[in-house]
């Protein structure tokens, strides 16, 4: 009885050692599933907004377009950065952990306030100008 008592009781824990083994590894798989096809959804925004400063730049003045960015991807808070280093790069950030999720490179910047406007210059006398307010980007050709 002893015997059949102690492998009953090993069948059981290595059962449940098993059950919380795939079950954490479920969820592992899940996140990085997660944060996978987040990635994919900011790169797609990532690169729609590029298009449309590039269109905005090659256009003739008069020319205006309005973004509204997404809050959340796949239950992921994001934020739309635009940064000028070496050169001005379009940058979609998880705002938890401010892990880069998708990244675009943009024309040179002439110009970057500290104010939501920003403004990248095509030759003298016509502009492109960005304004970002939250979640919401204006684009303009004057």
């Amino acid at each position: 009885m002893k015997n059949s008592q102690l492998s009953l009781e090993f069948v059981l824990l290595f059962s449940i050692v098993f059950f919380v083994f795939i079950s954490v590894f479920t969820y592992a798989f899940n996140r990085i599933d997660e944060n996978s096809s987040a990635k994919e959804i900011a790169q797609k925004n990532a690169e729609e907004i590029k298009t449309e400063i590039i269109t905005a730049s090659l256009s003739f003045s008069d020319y205006e377009s309005n973004i509204t960015t997404p809050d959340k991807i796949k239950n992921i808070d994001v934020e739309l950065i635009i940064v000028k280093a070496k050169e001005c790069e379009l940058l979609v950030v998880n705002k938890f952990n401010n892990q880069t999720l998708a990244y675009e490179s943009l024309p040179y910047i002439n110009e970057l306030e500290s104010s939501p406007k920003i403004v990248f210059s095509k030759d003298k006398g016509t502009n492109l100008i960005i304004k970002k307010f939250e979640n919401h980007l204006s684009i303009k050709r004057e």
